[in-house]
């Protein structure tokens, strides 16, 4: 007795789980077997458990692999945010042109009076001629006439009569900028550090920036293919009997174990890369925590700057600028670290997963050296921006006192 399709499926159900019926070998040729010596349909019921089981196991890699990509994919949007050039470019104008319009008029009266006061380069001037008619007081130094004179002049010519010194901050502000993605774009010149995770991922462009929990195309096909394309299916008949006068034979379609074998291996590798990714998107998470972080310092110490040019007529006011100038440098030698380290691991990443080819875990265990050298090189990286910026501000902190100390011998 034969019931085809979904019924013959129901009513095996309902008499398995009767126990009306027992199983016997499937596939099995010539008479059937005695009552009582049966049991291999149940294994082949089994065999479908097992083959469900595994399917579950492959969906929930595959959920895995998809909840780490979306985590990789925010770290490199919340770094591509931060880094956006446009972005420190348009904030980098507005301020540019605030101060242009505000510290002309500014600095002119501290530096030549207003309204009968006097100012500053005046100040500076009586003070010089007084230590020089004055010996007794020359060790205090508070003026020497010669630097009062070439810093009005310089001063003068960059920041009150002409805007080529704001001009000029802009400018070495936008070189800081620029240097980045210049190396960068030596390196991947159409997604940048978003190829530190779009190489092992197989990404495209689009959607390492779709915030889904979607995975790229190329890499679902290749480690989490579609069963209907790839899965290979063998026949089988069970037989089922309850003495010799009831018998049940039921067809069944599964996929072979060799099949099976091969997606289960294919999405452990998938889940597995997809992890191993979270160690460079963490890498591009830090460097854009970098670049902010020195970016905003770079920015504070451009307006301190031109808030401290007045103190350049004073010998107290040296040691401020220089400071200032100094940390600067150092903002710039920290970005361009930063950069490098990152640029070199996305070299590293474009030539261990080229274009097209599938990454496997050997490739992925060669990148993890690399990976966990650039790592912690980055992590240093980190801490000597958040020293540089909290030095920023301990340089004004310390300018402030040293601005107190000097105009108490005025």
């Amino acid at each position: 007795m034969r019931f085809p399709g979904k019924i013959g499926h129901l009513v095996l159900l309902i008499l398995v789980l009767l126990e009306i019926i027992t199983p016997v070998p499937a596939l099995a040729q010539g008479p059937l077997p005695d009552e009582g010596d049966g049991g291999d349909g149940w294994a082949v019921l089994g065999d479908f458990v097992g083959i469900w089981l595994s399917n579950v196991l492959i969906g929930a890699r595959k959920g895995l692999a998809a909840v780490f990509w979306f985590l990789e994919k925010v770290a490199c949007g919340i770094t591509r945010w931060l880094t956006e050039e446009s972005l420190w470019s348009t904030v980098l104008d507005g301020l540019v042109n605030s101060l242009q319009g505000v510290m002309p008029s500014v600095l002119q009266g501290l530096f030549f009076g207003r309204d009968g006061s006097a100012g500053l380069v005046y100040l500076a001037l009586m003070m010089a001629g007084i230590l020089m008619t004055v010996p007794m007081l020359g060790e205090v130094r508070l003026v020497r006439p010669e630097r009062v004179v070439l810093w009005a002049i310089v001063a003068v010519t960059l920041f009150i009569s002409t805007t080529f010194g704001y001009d000029l901050l802009g400018l070495l502000e936008q070189i800081r900028i620029g240097a980045v993605q210049i190396v960068l774009d030596a390196v991947s010149p159409e997604q940048g550090l978003d190829t530190l995770v779009a190489a092992p991922m197989q990404a495209t462009e689009e959607e390492i920036r779709d915030f889904s929990f979607a995975l790229p195309a190329a890499f679902e096909e290749a480690f989490f293919p579609d069963p209907e394309q790839v899965a290979q299916y063998e026949t089988v008949e069970a037989h089922f009997f309850q003495g010799s006068l009831l018998h049940f034979a039921v067809t069944f379609e599964r996929e072979t174990d060799e099949s099976l074998a091969d997606r289960k291996a294919r999405s452990a590798t998938g889940v597995g890369i997809a992890f191993l990714s979270l160690a460079p998107a963490y890498v591009v998470l830090l460097f854009g925590m970098v670049f902010a972080t020195v970016a905003a310092g770079a920015l504070v110490l451009i307006v301190f700057f031109l808030a401290a040019v007045p103190l350049g007529f004073f010998e107290f006011g040296v040691p401020i600028l220089t400071g200032i100038v100094r940390q600067y440098a150092y903002l710039f030698a920290l970005t361009l670290l930063a950069a490098i380290l990152a640029g070199l691991l996305a070299g590293v990443g474009t030539r261990a997963f080229e274009e097209g080819g599938v990454p496997d875990l050997a490739g992925m265990m060669a990148y993890v050296p690399i990976l966990l050298i650039v790592g912690i090189a980055m992590q240093f990286v980190v801490k000597m921006a958040w020293s540089a910026m909290t030095g920023t501000f301990g340089i004004v902190s310390t300018s402030l006192s040293m601005v107190g100390r000097g105009m108490a011998y005025v």
